[in-house]
């Protein structure tokens, strides 16, 4: 699967792909405005599902936000998600 260019096959998928995007980028948004060293365990603590997760990572990785990019890499792999590089 093409992570970077997902078309959605239908409108059922288009509402849940908007409705992930808009929450990654509300836990993005607060996730940074916390310090660093806290930022793992919040997300840990707020247990999103893998598949909320890795939208996180993916749409902090497409914008280039690095902190919450690696909030969320960290937390994927101590789930046992293999992530290159």
């Amino acid at each position: 699967m093409d992570t970077e260019n997902f078309q959605s096959n239908t409108s059922e998928e288009r509402r849940m792909e908007e409705k992930y995007n808009y929450l990654s980028r509300f836990m993005s948004e607060k996730l940074r405005e916390l310090p660093e060293k806290d930022r793992v365990p919040v997300l840990r603590d707020l247990n999103p599902t893998d598949l909320s997760l890795m939208n996180l990572y993916l749409q902090a990785l497409k914008k280039e936000d690095y902190e919450t990019c690696a909030a969320a890499r960290e937390l994927l792999l101590e789930r046992g998600f293999k992530i290159p590089g």
